[in-house]
């Protein structure tokens, strides 16, 4: 896959800019006539650790849009930019995700991917008070119909798939000579529990006569990927990593505490989240089934924990070890709690221990 590390932002910035200038591809996506005189320029929007954002405006018009580039994938996929697209492309009947205008991940002219999309509005999702819009707009992004000919990636078991995750990146921890064992012996009873829980899904799908509806899942729900108006239209953006499956997951990434926890101060309760997941039934109004959505949401909600605190851990390892330092103190700070006894404990008693 390429990468951006020998590449500067500012070079890739001044690359993008001139590239867009000699398109006429690209002039014809955003419906620029090419017949006037126009000027398209590019502003940092937001960095994250896979991908650049860059707002893009055409100062004739003042119209916007987001140029989204891939540093990198977290599905290890050689064309990462034409995953997302081909999420957005599937997505644009929900009216709650960003169109898609332009995707060029041929790496020709560019050494990168990237593609156009709207830009939207909207503010950051609060817990307190949007968990009624959030749950309208999952309601319609799950609602959207997958075609028999999907390019998405259809994992066997989006359980297993996490476990792996877990795994892999508790495995960078636990070969750390300073270590906690106390919570290498926390970790491990939960990663016995796994077990016995795959194999309980397992025996499931035997039982089922019935395959589980596929349905487009994002994967990644935090607050900031919510773009909230009240009074109008609100939208979920950064289709980095989506999936083909349960609708469960991306509920449970969405209640679970360490999502919650990371960005503000938020802890919703059993109550809470029982209170979210009739919202969630009541919006999806029968487009299809959410027969036993709480036990599956459930068990999400403990795997989805075991991979904030694991990978809490492999950051906490290879900050110490100055091999990845975190970026601020807040972030710092948010690690150190995510993997103290007390949270870990916190996390067994509302997730775990009624679950097998």
């Amino acid at each position: 896959m390429n990468s951006f590390a020998n590449i500067s932002r500012e070079t890739i910035q001044e690359l993008l800019q001139y590239y867009m200038r000699g398109s006429k591809k690209i002039a014809k996506a955003l419906g620029i006539d090419l017949s006037e005189t126009y000027e398209l320029r590019l502003a940092p929007f937001a960095e994250g650790e896979y991908n650049i954002n860059l707002l893009l405006s055409l100062e004739k018009t003042h119209a916007r849009w987001v140029v989204r580039l891939a540093k990198s994938s977290q599905m290890h996929l050689e064309q990462q930019i034409t995953y997302e697209a081909h999420a957005l492309e599937l997505l644009e009947t929900s009216a709650r995700t960003p169109r898609l205008y332009f995707v060029d991940d041929t790496k020709e002219a560019l050494p990168f991917g990237f593609l156009i999309e709207a830009y939207l509005d909207g503010r950051p999702l609060v817990y307190e008070k949007d968990l009624a819009q959030a749950a309208a707009i999952l309601a319609d992004v799950h609602s959207v119909p997958v075609p028999s000919a999907r390019k998405l990636i259809a994992p066997p078991s989006q359980l297993k798939i996490i476990a792996d995750e877990c795994r892999a990146m508790f495995d960078l921890y636990r070969s750390w000579a300073n270590a906690d064992k106390a919570l290498i012996a926390w970790v491990d009873e939960r990663f016995i529990q796994v077990e016995a829980l795959l194999a309980q899904e397992q025996r499931e799908k035997h039982r089922s006569s019935q395959n589980e509806t596929l349905h487009i899942v994002n994967t990644e729900l935090n607050s900031n990927n919510f773009l909230i108006n009240e009074g109008s239209q609100s939208f979920l953006v950064d289709w980095e990593k989506p999936l083909l499956g349960s609708v469960a997951q991306d509920l449970g990434a969405f209640l679970v505490v360490t999502t919650t926890l990371w960005k503000s101060d938020t802890v919703l309760q059993k109550e809470q989240r029982q209170e979210f997941l009739e919202l969630y039934t009541s919006a999806v109004a029968g487009r299809f089934c959410c027969e036993n959505i709480e036990l599956k949401v459930n068990r999400f909600l403990a795997l989805c924990s075991l991979r904030g605190i694991t990978w809490c851990a492999m950051a906490f390892f290879q900050h110490e070890s100055k091999l990845r330092p975190l970026q601020d103190d807040y972030t710092f700070l948010r690690v150190q709690k995510f993997i103290s006894q007390e949270f870990c404990s916190n996390v067994y008693h509302d997730y775990w221990k009624s679950l097998i």
